[in-house]
């Protein structure tokens, strides 16, 4: 069962090997496309969360996250971690929002492959923030946070990845 995007919205320039979340023995992934239009709106982004085992057997059980703003670039960089309760995927797009940029991330419990929550911090103007970033484990196994620059203001934003509120 192919997965595929639409002329011009990049899909398929980055890929993650998630590993075995859905329990299934079969690795899943992730797929994103900065630059799809969801929804016609022009250039928000989108990533796909895929069951590996379900897209193998052709039932392509997949997870779509689309941005909602028109040149969001969801999925202009993407990252995970594997945490002890389930999965927490991040999308960082420095260009979102006349530079401001924005930092989204998901969370996905080891119960499948579906979300229990996403949330997202947006920067100031011309901030550029999530230029870069990653998520930082939490040696005492408290959900991770994410650490994102913001070049344009000087400054790294630790965001707490379980906060729903983008805070």
């Amino acid at each position: 069962v192919p997965l595929c995007g639409s002329a011009g919205d990049r899909f398929g320039s980055g890929y993650l090997r998630l590993g075995d979340i859905s329990g299934d023995a079969v690795d899943d992934f992730a797929v994103h496309s900065p630059t799809a239009s969801p929804s016609g709106i022009a250039q928000a982004g989108s990533i796909w969360l895929v069951d590996g085992a379900s897209w193998a057997a052709g039932n392509n059980h997949v997870e779509r996250f689309d941005g909602t703003s028109q040149s969001q670039h969801l999925g202009a960089q993407i990252d995970f971690l594997r945490h002890s309760t389930g999965l927490y995927l991040a999308s960082f797009s420095p260009q979102a929002g006349s530079q401001a940029g924005q930092v989204w991330w998901a969370f996905v419990p080891h119960s499948g492959l579906t979300s229990e929550y996403t949330a997202q911090f947006e920067g100031q103007v011309s901030e550029a923030l999530g230029n870069s970033g990653s998520f930082l484990p939490n040696t005492s196994g408290l959900p991770p946070h994410l650490l994102a620059s913001a070049p344009g203001a000087g400054r790294h934003l630790l965001l707490d990845a379980n906060a729903r509120d983008g805070s």
